[in-house]
């Protein structure tokens, strides 16, 4: 169902996204993969950790992506030109900008910090795909051109990570609701089995009170 709506985020996003070969949609398959990924990165707790996890996260899909298109990879080569790209900006924003919003938790910047490690992500992920699809390496980027693109998905990412926040949390509401029918449900038979004499009132109480506890 995510990738559904991620699809369907894409094409909005980029008119051009049906056009793309079969290399690139895998690619970008990928892409969206990590981007989920790196927002459950973008949940821990501590700002300078979720940004070292981020990295990581972004290592491996860069790998995926050199595999997908049967590049070289290098780790060290990635680490660098993660941090080259993006790693360092983020590091400085998350220092200076780091907020606490109950309810957000972390922003960088007055965004949620699982909306700017998805948008990272996927911003990132364009920039390799564009490099690898003209059949580039980790060796030959030009950084400055990496990072002017990079800027520019950034701005896409956000939108695309923020929708995929807000229809995971529309998925999981109705999630809720139906735990709730299932405890009312149960609550009901309960009680008949009280009104039938099979369990005692003591009993429905305790029964009752941990069903309640569900909720």
């Amino acid at each position: 169902m995510l990738e559904y709506i991620a699809k369907k985020i894409a094409r909005k996003l980029d008119p051009e996204f049906d056009k793309v070969t079969k290399m690139e949609e895998k690619a970008n398959k990928t892409v969206t993969k990590y981007v989920l990924i790196s927002m459950g990165a973008g949940a821990v707790p501590v700002p300078l950790v979720d940004i070292a996890a981020l990295t990581a996260v972004q290592l491996n899909m860069l790998k995926e992506l050199c595999e997908d298109y049967e590049a070289d990879f290098s780790e060290i080569s990635g680490k660098m030109l993660i941090d080259e790209i993006a790693g360092t900006s983020l590091i400085k924003i998350g220092a200076s900008l780091v907020k606490t919003i109950p309810g957000l938790g972390y922003l960088i910047g007055g965004i949620p910090m699982i909306v700017v490690s998805g948008a990272s992500t996927y911003a990132l992920g364009k920039v390799f795909i564009n490099h690898l699809n003209k059949g580039g390496t980790l060796a030959d980027f030009d950084i400055s051109e990496a990072k002017v693109m990079f800027k520019k998905e950034f701005e896409k990412g956000k939108e695309f990570a923020e929708n995929l926040r807000k229809n995971k949390e529309q998925e999981e509401t109705p999630k809720k609701s139906d735990k709730s029918d299932v405890v009312f449900e149960k609550l009901r038979q309960l009680g008949e089995l009280r009104d039938k004499g099979i369990v005692t009132e003591e009993e429905f109480e305790i029964q009752k009170k941990k069903l309640l506890e569900q909720l």
